[in-house]
C-alpha cells in the first residue's frame, strides 16, 4: 500500500512561505507513482531567498571566522 504524497513547504528566512502552485513529484523506481508535492514560487520568493541566505550565510561566516582568526592571534600571542 503507498502512502500519502506529501506537500513540501517553501521556507524563506525561517518562515513557511504558502505557494498558490505545486508541482508532482514522481518516485525515480515508479514514474506514475506520485509521492510528494513542491513547491512553485515566484522570481520574488526566489530573490527573497537568495538574499535571506546570503545575509545567514554573511553573518555566519563572517562570525566562525573571525572566532578562529581571534584564536589564531591568542595562540601567536602565547
Amino acid at each position: 500500500m503507498a502512502n500519502e504524497p506529501i506537500k513540501i513547504h517553501a521556507i524563506i528566512n525561517g518562515e513557511k512561505v504558502p505557494t498558490e502552485k505545486n508541482f508532482a513529484r514522481e518516485n525515480p523506481t515508479h514514474p506514475d507513482e506520485i509521492v510528494g508535492y513542491a513547491p512553485v514560487n515566484t522570481k520574488e520568493e526566489a530573490i527573497r531567498a537568495i538574499e535571506a541566505a546570503f545575509n545567514a550565510f554573511d553573518k555566519w561566516a563572517w562570525g566562525q571566522l573571525m572566532t578562529g582568526l581571534r584564536g589564531c592571534v591568542v595562540q601567536f600571542k602565547s
